[in-house]
């Protein structure tokens, strides 16, 4: 039986989309299993422009469809949508010859990456991605294959203008709420805390990614304000002393098909680098910190301010305590610490730096951003505890077997945070400090007469007071001043630290994480100093007279 011809199969699918929303699941999966790979090529943009709602379509209701309304629906269109239902089976066909391309528009990536575009300071995401005119111009969109080009319409759908007009959509059950749902899912199935990696794709060897992804020999260009970090921060990582540790032989770069033996393929691995890297693109990079120092924000300007809605901080924080999950069930042998400097298969070391190498900066100035500019009410909690959640990586471990280590139960225990922390402390030493100064103005701010404001002022006393944990900052700051400064308090130190280079250099590998966080011309205020105590004391005194 001859296969159906494109105009046939785009008239097929053009009928199905007006079915309801079960049947049109149902009839589109049977004209995509018989439509040959060209067909599907015509297909996809516009059933994932359908699909999600874009340029000005009104979209399937991803945000609105739940488990308890709509059971049916629920289902059939999370099925339809899972890591291998129908829509990702399509995708995955497409990439078999890897010759199909499809156009996004520039317009809808975030607002720092465009500057930086117009700038001629290609971020590392987008290389071999842009096309160029012949005045040398960049074109109005960017060229993916298929697996990137839904990634970009799925993480796009959260922070798409059009659909945050509708509002919030409390999403307070996870499970119940179909966008988040297939968030979990995704993150479930592209970064498993269990396993040795993503599993292979079932029609065929998974091609190479149209861009160079975690490559530490990738050209990169030269911008200090780039928000992806310049070559040399993308291949040595200036947040984290075991960068200094390297050897010359783990910086060779592996061929795609290497299959390592102690587990991991880096061919396969490409797709939770990629997923990874575009959801923390979309997600987190709708505001810089260094873009708007240098264009600013004003009324009139070319210049987006993008205060997220609170559903998109709950997705934040969901992503922030799962990538926790993965990088902490790294359990490497005769290492007293999961951030020190240690190597095994191409897949452990993607779960050691998916935090620091894609998180870490953009979340900052997600944080910062959103603590300068928040109002002061109570919603601001979900900020709050998306930052709570990040500097305490040891509350995430573990999860029951077919059990989301984001549903699992939460407990703080009152015990001390180990001392094997302090890499990641001084790793992420400003997360610690400068976001804690920036939370007590908002508290002088706030009525504390209301519990609820009160009730994140103890939140942030609680995480702050765990025993261990201002020992952990102390000697990080000290480090500042004083590099061969004594560790105190029975501390057992790493690696990082006995050795002579991560000993010797944690002053200036603290002031280089400034720069990149910061930029030029930071002045670091120590938390543990005469003007932050001071400013804790007028914190209490005004306490005192509610």
């Amino acid at each position: 039986m001859a296969a159906p011809s494109p105009s046939h199969s785009l008239a097929r699918i053009h009928g199905a989309l007006q079915l309801p929303l079960y049947d049109r699941c149902k009839e589109i999966k049977y004209i995509i299993e018989e439509s040959s790979i060209k067909d599907l090529h015509s297909l996809l943009p516009m059933l994932l422009e359908n699909i999600f709602g874009f340029n000005n379509t009104q979209g399937w209701g991803l945000k609105t469809i739940s488990a308890s309304w709509q059971p049916y629906d629920f289902v059939a269109l999370r099925d339809f949508l899972s890591p291998n239902g129908p829509v990702m089976q399509t995708v995955y066909r497409l990439l078999v010859e890897n010759i199909y391309r499809f156009e996004f528009p520039l317009k809808c990536l975030p607002w720092p990456s465009r500057c930086l575009i117009d700038e001629g300071a290609i971020p590392v995401l987008y290389m071999n991605k842009l096309q160029f005119l012949t005045n040398g111009q960049a074109a109005d969109y960017i060229l993916l294959n298929a697996f990137e080009y839904y990634l970009f319409h799925f993480s796009y759908y959260l922070v798409n203008a059009q659909h945050l007009r509708a509002g919030s959509y409390n999403w307070n059950t996870p499970t119940d709420a179909l966008y988040i749902a297939l968030v979990e899912e995704y993150m479930n199935y592209f970064l498993p805390a269990e396993g040795t990696g993503v599993p292979p794709i079932r029609t065929a060897s998974t091609p190479l990614p149209s861009s160079p992804i975690n490559s530490s020999k990738a050209s990169y260009s030269s911008f200090q304000g780039s928000p992806f970090g310049s070559p040399k921060s993308r291949e040595a990582s200036p947040f984290s002393l075991r960068s200094f540790m390297r050897s010359g032989s783990q910086q060779q770069q592996q061929t795609p098909t290497t299959v390592e033996q102690s587990g991991g393929n880096q061919q396969e691995t490409w797709r939770s680098e990629t997923f990874l890297q575009i959801v923390a693109e979309m997600w987190l990079n709708q505001n810089s910190l260094e873009t708007a120092q240098r264009y600013g924000f004003s009324p009139g300007s070319n210049t987006e301010n993008v205060l997220p809605c609170q559903d998109h901080v709950k997705v934040i924080r969901m992503l922030v305590k799962h990538v926790h999950y993965f990088t902490n069930s790294v359990r490497p042998e005769n290492i007293s610490s999961l951030h020190q400097c240690h190597y095994g298969s191409y897949w452990d070391g993607f779960k050691r730096s998916a935090m620091s190498q894609e998180i870490q900066k953009k979340l900052y100035s997600f944080l910062k951003h959103s603590f300068l500019r928040w109002p002061l009410d109570y919603s601001f909690r979900l900020v709050l505890e998306t930052w709570l959640s990040y500097v305490q990586p040891w509350r995430y471990f573990g999860g029951k077997d077919g059990e989301s280590p984001t549903h699992k139960q939460e407990t703080v225990q009152d015990r001390a945070v180990d001392a094997v922390w302090q890499q990641f402390v001084t790793d992420n030493l400003l997360f610690f400090t400068v976001l804690f100064q920036l939370f007590l103005p908002r508290v002088f701010r706030t009525d504390l007469s209301h519990p609820r404001n009160t009730y994140m002022l103890f939140r942030v006393c609680k995480v702050f007071s765990q025993m261990g944990l201002n020992t952990l900052i102390e000697q990080a700051e000290c480090a500042l001043t004083d590099v061969h400064y004594p560790l105190r308090h029975g501390y057992s130190p790493n690696k990082s630290f006995t050795h002579p280079a991560g000993r010797s250099s944690t002053a200036a590998v603290l002031r280089i994480q400034f720069a990149e966080l910061e930029g030029p011309g930071f002045q670091y205020q120590p938390l543990f100093s005469l003007e932050c105590e001071n400013m804790v004391c007028r914190h209490r005194i005004n306490s005192q007279q509610w």
